[in-house]
C-alpha cells in the first residue's frame, strides 16, 4: 500500500532528526512507542542504525526532498476540517510536520508502508477517519490579534521555549508533542500538561483562583467515571483543564469538550460524585433551567440579548467555568464572576457586579422572553422594568423598597432592606433552608424555580404550608392579625385569596402604573380579580394603610369600597 497526502512537506526547525544523526542523540526516544526499529529489519547492513526513523525521515540515498520526509508523491489529499467556535477562527487542513504525525495518526495509512522500503512491516490498520475536526486545530496560524478573542491566545513572545511554532508561526503536532522524547507522557514537551501546557498559550481570566483550578476534590468512583480521558485518578485541582476537555477526539469539537452535550462535562463532576452537592439531580425536578434542551447553540461570543430563534439556557450563560469563583456583590449576595449581564439601565455589561444582573439577561429586555404565569391588569414580562426603583412599588432587588411602614416584617428584614433574585428562586434544598442542596436556581419541585411553596389559586385554605414564600420574610401572625391591611386575615382565610390576587411579586413598571393605583405592589390578577359594574377595576392609594377598592371579586361588587 502507498502511503497518500504527503506533498510538499519541508523539514521544520523542531525534533524531527535528519538520517545521518546517531539514534543516541536522542535517548528518550528508545524504548518509546515511536521506537519502531523492532518492526523492521535492515534492508542494507549501513541501515541497521536507521530502522527507527524510517517510518518519517527518509534516508538521503532515497529521497531528494529537501526535508528529507519519508513520503511518496500523492494521489489526493485529504482535507481536516475544523468547525471553529465563530466565524473569525478560519478552517483548514494540516500542512508542514503536522502531515508527518498524520502519516500514522489520521488511522488511514498502515503503518510500515513507507517509500523507502519495499518490505512491509505487515502491522494492523487504525480504524479509518477522514474528519481530525475533533481534535485541537494544526497548521494554523498563531496571531492572537486575529483567533477569536474568546481563546484569549498568549502573545508570541510570552510562549514558554518548550512550545514551539513553525518557520510559518504556525501551531503544528509538534508545538505540544516531542516525537523523540517520551519523558512527560504522550511525547509531550512538558509535564503537568493538563494544565501548563494548555495556559501556556491560552490566558483565561482568573484561572489562577478558580475552583477548576485549584479544588481538592477526588472522585469517590460512584457513577461514570468523571474523566474518561486521563489515566489520572487525582483531584480536580490536578486535572486542570481534563476535568472538561480532550485535545483529541472530543466529544464537541468545537471547544474540545470531553461530551457532546455541554451540560453533561459540567454534571459529570456536579452530580455529588466529585463536587459536594447533586446539581444533576436538580434538573430532574418539575421546574428547573431547561439545559437539556440546546446542544452546540451557545457561542462564547454570542450577543448579551438573544433573538427568539437563539433563545437557550446553558450552565455557561450563568457560570464562566475558568473562573468559578464565588463573589459577593455590594448587598452581599453571592454570584460567579466574569459572565455577562444587563444592568438596571438596561445597559450591556461584559462582567456582572451584581445578582440580578445575571438574571436581567434572559429576564430582562431581549426578545423572546416567556409571559408571566399570573395574567395582570398590566402585564409585563421585562423583569428588569418590573424590579425598576422609579416603579410606584417593587421588591427592593435593586434598591430598598419606597414604603416607609411595612410591620410585617420578620427580623433582620426591615424597610430599607435589600433581597435577592435568589431569596425566592432557588432549589428547594436550597442551604438557605438550611438543606444539602445546591444553592441557585437550578431546579426545584415548586412552579418558576421557587425555592418555597407559593399558591396563587383561587379558593385555597391558608396555611404556613400554602404561603411559605411569603411568610418567609412577612409574618404569619402579624398579616392574619391584619396589622399592614385591616382586611387581610377576611380575604385570605376566609375567602382563600391568595396573596398573588391582589399582589405582583416584583413590581408595577412607572410605564403603566402609578402610585396612586399600584403602591403596595397591587397589580390584580384577572383570572380572579374582575371589573365591578360599573366596569371600574383599580385600587386607589389613599394615604397610610388606606385606600379603596373599584372592582369584583368573591361573588361580591365593590364600588369605592374603602379601609383605613
Amino acid at each position: 500500500m502507498k502511503r497518500f497526502g504527503l506533498s510538499g512537506v519541508i523539514l521544520l526547525v523542531f525534533h524531527l532528526a535528519p538520517m545521518n544523526v546517531p539514534a543516541q542523540e536522542y535517548p528518550n526516544l528508545e524504548d518509546t512507542r515511536h521506537d519502531l526499529a523492532l518492526y523492521l529489519r535492515p534492508t542494507f547492513p549501513e541501515q541497521g542504525d536507521d530502522t527507527r526513523c524510517v517510518f518519517c525521515h527518509a534516508p538521503r540515498s532515497h529521497s531528494l526532498s529537501l526535508g528529507l520526509w519519508n513520503e511518496d508523491q500523492p494521489d489526493h489529499l485529504l482535507v481536516y476540517p475544523y468547525d471553529r467556535p465563530s466565524e473569525d477562527m478560519p478552517a483548514g487542513k494540516p500542512d508542514g510536520s503536522s502531515l508527518v504525525c498524520l502519516g500514522c495518526h489520521d488511522g488511514t495509512i498502515a503503518l510500515g508502508d513507507v517509500v523507502s522500503r519495499t518490505q512491509s512491516a505487515g502491522t494492523a490498520r487504525g480504524v479509518a477517519r477522514t474528519d481530525i475536526s475533533d481534535g485541537h486545530p494544526v497548521s494554523l496560524p498563531y496571531d492572537p490579534g486575529e483567533i477569536n478573542e474568546s481563546m484569549k491566545l498568549e502573545s508570541r513572545d510570552r510562549l514558554p521555549e518548550q512550545v514551539r511554532l513553525d518557520s510559518e508561526g504556525k501551531i503544528q503536532c509538534t508545538t505540544c508533542h516531542d516525537p523523540h522524547d517520551d519523558t512527560y507522557g504522550n511525547f509531550l514537551v512538558m509535564a503537568d500538561s493538563a494544565k501548563t501546557l494548555c495556559v501556556a498559550c491560552h490566558q483565561k481570566s482568573n484561572w489562577d483562583s478558580s475552583a477548576h483550578n485549584s479544588a481538592s476534590a477526588t472522585w469517590n468512583h460512584r457513577g461514570p467515571d468523571p474523566w474518561p480521558f486521563t489515566k489520572s485518578r487525582g483531584t480536580v485541582a490536578e486535572h486542570g483543564c481534563a476535568n472538561c476537555h480532550t485535545p483529541h477526539t472530543a466529544g464537541d469539537g468545537r471547544y474540545l469538550l470531553n461530551l457532546i452535550n455541554e451540560e453533561d462535562n459540567c454534571l459529570s463532576c456536579h452530580n455529588g460524585n466529585v463536587a459536594r452537592t447533586d446539581i444533576s439531580s436538580e434538573f430532574n425536578k418539575v421546574s428547573h433551567h431547561p439545559v437539556e434542551l440546546t446542544t452546540g447553540v451557545h457561542q462564547a461570543d454570542e450577543a448579551v440579548y438573544l433573538s427568539p430563534s437563539d433563545r437557550h439556557v446553558e450552565c455557561v450563560d450563568c457560570h464562566d467555568p475558568h473562573s468559578a469563583r464565588r463573589a459577593e456583590d455590594d448587598k452581599g449576595f453571592v454570584f460567579t464572576t466574569d459572565i455577562p449581564g444587563i444592568d438596571v439601565n438596561g445597559a450591556a455589561k461584559t462582567n456582572i457586579a451584581a445578582e440580578f444582573e445575571m438574571c436581567f439577561r434572559c429576564h430582562g429586555d431581549g426578545p423572546g422572553r416567556r409571559a408571566m404565569p399570573t395574567p395582570r391588569v398590566h402585564d409585563q414580562s421585562n423583569v428588569r422594568l418590573q424590579f425598576d426603583n422609579g416603579n410606584p412599588s417593587f421588591h427592593p432587588v435593586v434598591a430598598p423598597g419606597n414604603n416607609p411602614d411595612v410591620p410585617s416584617l420578620i427580623a433582620p428584614y426591615a424597610e430599607n432592606s435589600i433581597i435577592g433574585c435568589s431569596d425566592c428562586h432557588s432549589g428547594d434544598a436550597s442551604s438557605k433552608l438550611g438543606g444539602q442542596g445546591p444553592d441557585g436556581p437550578h431546579g426545584s419541585i415548586y412552579a418558576s424555580l421557587l425555592i418555597r411553596n407559593y399558591q396563587n389559586q383561587a379558593r385555597t385554605p391558608e396555611s404556613p404550608s400554602a404561603y411559605a414564600l411569603c411568610y418567609s420574610c412577612h409574618d404569619r401572625t402579624s398579616i392574619l392579625a391584619d396589622e399592614s391591611f385591616t382586611e387581610h386575615r377576611l380575604h385570605i382565610s376566609e375567602n382563600g385569596t391568595p396573596c398573588s390576587a391582589c399582589h405582583d411579586p416584583h413590581g408595577i413598571s412607572f410605564t403603566q402604573g402609578s402610585s396612586d393605583n399600584n403602591s403596595h405592589l397591587i397589580n390584580f390578577d384577572t383570572s380572579i380579580v374582575f371589573p365591578n359594574s360599573n366596569n371600574d377595576f383599580r385600587f386607589e392609594d389613599r394615604g397610610n394603610q388606606a385606600g379603596a377598592c373599584f372592582l369584583a371579586c368573591h361573588n361580591s361588587n365593590h364600588d369605592d369600597l374603602s379601609y383605613q
